[in-house]
């Protein structure tokens, strides 16, 4: 039998909750940045750029449910939600998806 998901919707969350989450990630994200590589686009540099971006962008998120602007972070949730997904699209095959992904930049 398939496990059940707990889901809730974006606008139960909680501003003390969403401020919580987004200081964890902010942290999290501080611990690893800045960060040198090597001049060659590898995984770890596409994973750590990606990192940054959707906490740069949860961080907006915070920013917006906390002056009470919900709609505006719901548009941003969705850029969100793009850069995830690119991101585990990616990692499932990392050379053959990050060059898929580099050609069609």
């Amino acid at each position: 039998m398939a496990e059940q998901r707990n889901t809730r919707r974006f606008a139960d969350v909680s501003v003390e909750e969403m401020v919580r989450v987004n200081d964890e990630i902010q942290e999290l994200i501080a611990e690893q940045l800045p960060r040198a590589f090597p001049v060659d686009v590898d995984w770890r540099l596409v994973v750590a750029g990606m990192l940054a971006r959707i906490a740069s962008i949860l961080d907006g998120i915070t920013a917006l449910v906390e002056r009470g602007r919900r709609a505006e972070a719901e548009v941003a949730l969705r850029t969100l939600f793009e850069h995830v997904t690119l991101l585990c699209w990616m990692g499932i095959d990392p050379p053959k998806h990050m060059r898929m992904w580099q050609d069609h930049s």
